[in-house]
């Protein structure tokens, strides 16, 4: 088989940085004088031999914390910057047979899920921490099936959000639940053939 793997570190200092901050009220983008962004991200990927199975996973981890010791957002310096997920994580599994059906058609079938750390949609130090909204923790599973004939057509059936979880966006508004999609697609080449070479 084929073994991949992916590991990265980082470290930034931003300056004026945009964020999007939150009240029972009022929703806005204002610049947040100083923030500082640690983390890592990495990925893991496998292929059997033949490749008629693949797994892939990767997670990433942001800290992003205001640094700010003058202005507006002074009183908040080390709060994790509100409105941003700061962990995140994604695995799938798939499953292929090629020369299914016909020749060059390739089957497969794969089932992913990726999840979210809950974060606050505003400073968490203020106030009782109990009481702030927040977006929760979501996981979210996707099952589908996907055939494909040569690179001219493909056709995917998919199911998201297979349990039905319930999700949110950054805004905190719920997302629609348990979704069917079909979708097919296809290639036509209008390519011209080069006779530069046949005599004339």
């Amino acid at each position: 088989g084929r073994l991949a793997a992916e590991l990265t570190g980082f470290r930034r200092d931003t300056r004026d940085q945009i964020t999007l901050n939150t009240t029972q009220l009022l929703t806005q983008y204002r610049n947040l004088l100083e923030a500082r962004g640690q983390g890592a991200e990495g990925s893991v990927s496998w292929r059997a031999p033949g490749e008629w199975m693949g797994l892939f996973a990767s997670a990433s981890y942001n800290d992003l914390r205001n640094t700010s010791q003058t202005g507006p957002y002074a009183p908040f310096e080390g709060d994790r910057v509100p409105n941003q997920p700061f962990f995140s994580a994604f695995g799938e599994v798939r499953l292929q047979r090629r020369d299914t059906f016909v020749s060059r058609g390739v089957l497969s079938a794969y089932w992913n899920s990726r999840f979210v750390e809950e974060f606050f949609r505003f400073w968490e130090s203020p106030g009782l921490r109990d009481s702030k909204a927040r977006v929760p923790a979501q996981l979210v599973h996707t099952v589908g099936i996907t055939y494909r004939f040569g690179t001219a057509l493909v056709a995917n059936l998919e199911m998201q959000n297979v349990a039905d979880a319930r999700t949110y966006d950054l805004f905190g508004i719920q997302r629609p639940g348990r979704a069917l999609f079909f979708k097919l697609s296809g290639t036509l080449d209008f390519t011209t053939p080069n006779h530069s070479n046949e005599k004339g």
